[in-house]
């Protein structure tokens, strides 16, 4: 029997799937939407690292059961200033997982995105849906998560399925059911992005807005209430 703890790290919450496998059957463990991050200063506001105890206690049953450590490798860029530090944020959990991991002797498997999509929906840029359909036809009784947990518990999970078939040397376990569902979600991805082309064309869509980060509202509050003070002692 074969384990992982596979991570899709965040800036400050991180999807989170400890899964079996016994080179036929997967088995979700544990899937959690962990806040794992704080620790840093900034406008004047401390923010005390967060889960540290759960990640422990995650980080202690694997390495006593031998099993594996696999991260989802940050890789990306940004122009706009509040992706930059999310993604700045996003590394510094990351690099918690790593030190976490090599303190108990774990050694850290890196995989980006691009690969286990790739080797699990059989596209690169496989959609969140995509990964919900193979995720759910693999793992039998997935639990019921929240709508904002469910895709990064539910990539954490793609990870950990595609690692331990790397690592038990075989393929992953495929059905014909499944692969017409996953066939069936990419025909309607593809043409969800086409409606979307023809309405953007026409001007019909407004501009995306990225939100700010946990982190990025809690350091904006610090700084006006900072700022406040400033004003009203002058």
């Amino acid at each position: 029997m074969l384990t992982a703890l596979a991570s899709d790290s965040g800036p400050t919450r991180s999807g989170v799937a400890v899964v079996s496998f016994d080179g036929r059957r997967f088995q979700l463990r544990y899937g959690a939407h962990l806040r794992f991050g704080g620790g840093v200063v900034a406008a004047g506001a401390y923010e005390p690292p967060a889960g540290m105890a759960e990640v422990d206690y995650l980080l202690d049953d694997l390495a006593a059961a031998g099993g594996l450590l696999v991260l989802e490798q940050l890789v990306g860029f940004a122009f706009e200033a509040k992706r930059v530090q999310a993604l700045v944020e996003t590394a510094r959990t990351e690099g918690r997982f790593i030190q976490a991991g090599l303190a108990r002797g774990l050694t850290p498997q890196m995989v980006s995105a691009k690969d286990w999509r790739g080797a699990l929906c059989r596209s690169e840029t496989a959609s969140d849906e995509q990964v919900r359909v193979m995720v759910e036809g693999l793992i039998p009784d997935m639990p019921h998560f929240r709508c904002e947990e469910r895709p990064h518990i539910y990539d954490a999970a793609g990870l950990a399925i595609v690692v331990l078939c790397r690592a038990a040397g075989v393929p992953i376990p495929r059905t014909p059911e499944l692969d017409r569902a996953l066939v069936m979600q990419q025909a309607a991805d593809k043409a969800a992005r086409a409606a979307k082309r023809a309405k953007k064309a026409a001007g019909e869509l407004a501009p995306e807005k990225r939100g700010l980060t946990r982190g990025q509202r809690a350091r904006r509050r610090a700084g006006a209430k900072q700022g406040w003070q400033t004003r009203r002692s002058t």
